[in-house]
């Protein structure tokens, strides 16, 4: 019985043996492949980033690394080298871990041309005085919220009031280009600011400048801008 219990402790020794020589066997196999393709080193982000976000800050506070990939797991025109990322901008949000192709970027071959516009929307430039975007303080990459002011003539028209009423025409754009800090025109002047669209509000944007006046409101970063009930004497004054 001694015999026969100390032969089937060699058999099982020997079988665990085997088994840890096969998954070595395979884990070298899955080594050496891995050695034998080719890797490219491209540019990922350690977070989410939304779109029209500016990556300067994000590449000076260290919010990019470097990971390799195989080649034909390569997405095409994924970013290589943080100096890609210098002055630009997302047209469309970036994921963590995920590769960064140009075409997400301001200055991208693909959806969105050199301002950046994201798929779907249309660039519109508008001249507006100081006061009515917020005394030129708007930059590229924020938010706003666009209000329409129309007359007394135009609010019977539509039956809202005969005193003019003050209506949300889009409560959250973004800004493509803003009014330069760099140029002293723009400071008690007329500037001009670039926004992306949707086809159909910039219609109501272009109608509004045309048969009223146009204000726009900074959003705070990361806040939604909101529809609110349009404004009427009467509305105020209750």
């Amino acid at each position: 019985m001694k015999v026969r219990g100390t032969l089937v402790i060699a058999a099982f020794v020997m079988a665990a043996a085997a088994t840890v020589g096969v998954f070595a066997y395979v884990h070298s196999v899955k080594q050496d492949a891995k050695a034998g393709q080719d890797l490219v080193q491209v540019i990922v982000s350690k977070q989410d980033i939304p779109a029209g976000t500016s990556l300067d800050t994000l590449v000076s506070s260290g919010a990019f690394k470097t990971q390799a990939v195989p080649t034909d797991a390569v997405v095409p025109g994924a970013v290589t080298s943080l100096s890609e990322l210098s002055s630009k901008q997302t047209s469309l949000p970036i994921l963590a871990g995920e590769q960064i192709p140009t075409a997400r970027l301001s200055g991208g071959t693909l959806g969105g041309g050199v301002l950046g516009i994201p798929r779907g929307y249309e660039a519109l430039t508008l001249s507006l005085d100081s006061e009515n975007v917020v005394g030129n303080e708007v930059r590229k990459g924020d938010h706003v919220t666009i209000y329409g002011s129309f007359d007394a003539k135009l609010a019977a028209q539509a039956e809202t009031a005969v005193d003019g009423v003050v209506v949300t025409l889009v409560p959250d754009v973004l800004v493509l280009e803003g009014p330069s800090a760099s140029d002293s025109s723009v400071s008690t002047g007329n500037g001009e600011i670039t926004l992306s669209l949707k086809p159909a509000d910039a219609q109501k944007l272009i109608y509004a400048q045309e048969q009223g006046q146009v204000w726009l409101t900074l959003l705070p970063p990361g806040q939604h801008g909101l529809k609110t009930p349009p404004a009427t004497f009467i509305g105020v004054v209750k």
